[in-house]
């Protein structure tokens, strides 16, 4: 017992699982607050980017930030529980690698993650019984406020945390990296549950990515556009939701 507990003296606890759910935690309340905020007063300046005709009510606050905080709580516990075997990867704190590096595996956790989201998200829809007890939390509210982005099941909540650890652990990445994707991984859970499609949004750089509507008309249809940040995967698997097609022709004819 005692060589057990010495495990999580070690820095790399501190390093690894302790600051990536402190950073989960600040990133998202971060990038969630002031989204839900734009959601709430409505201003004029940004009616014109609003996705959807109908508009979403405060009473999906409180639920979702309840769920937020009791997630994060389940989160920390699970890494808790399996650092005996997160630290058996390469995970490291050593010195920092090339800049190049560091964005070359960012992008791979991006893209790896999008595609494992995609095929986790897909099933929680098409199996009924994971979609009646556990992914149909998430549904609730057809329209998306930025607060709502961790509004799931702690089930759901643990099988994403996965999706974004395991890129990384399998790289045997510096924890920066893995610091940088949670941070990002989070920014996308909030701004792609906004209910706007900002035309200064940083995630345009990124090939096949099609804006805040694709997940949007996910939230509408309850089908299609499976994956959490690129059209890629559903356009690759043919899952793209009903009517999305059109919206994004007459979008990209009015730019």
């Amino acid at each position: 017992m005692e060589s057990l507990l010495e495990i999580y003296k070690e820095p790399l606890f501190f390093h690894g699982p302790v600051m990536c759910a402190a950073i989960a935690f600040v990133a998202f309340a971060s990038f969630a607050t002031p989204l839900t905020l734009l959601a709430y007063f409505q201003p004029s300046w940004a009616e014109a980017y609003r996705i959807q005709k109908r508009v979403g009510q405060d009473k999906i606050v409180a639920p979702a930030v309840k769920s937020y905080l009791m997630n994060g709580g389940v989160f920390g516990v699970a890494l808790f529980v399996l650092w005996p075997l997160i630290r058996l990867t390469n995970l490291h704190t050593g010195p920092l690698p090339s800049w190049w590096i560091i964005l070359i595996q960012f992008v791979v956790c991006v893209y790896v993650e999008d595609f494992t989201f995609y095929w986790m998200h897909r099933t929680l829809h098409t199996n009924k019984f994971l979609f009646k007890h556990i992914h149909s939390h998430h549904h609730q509210f057809q329209v998306p406020w930025a607060v709502t982005g961790n509004y799931m099941h702690w089930a759901e909540f643990l099988l994403i945390a996965t999706g974004c650890f395991l890129p990384a652990l399998l790289m045997g990445s510096h924890v920066v990296v893995m610091y940088l994707f949670i941070t990002f991984r989070q920014w996308t859970a909030a701004n792609e549950h906004c209910g706007y499609e900002l035309p200064f949004s940083p995630n345009f750089i990124f090939p096949f990515y099609e804006g805040t509507c694709f997940h949007d008309f996910h939230h509408s249809r309850v089908s299609g556009n499976y994956a959490a940040f690129t059209a890629l995967w559903d356009r690759m698997f043919c899952t793209i939701a009903p009517g999305y097609e059109d919206y994004h022709h007459l979008k990209n004819k009015a730019q």
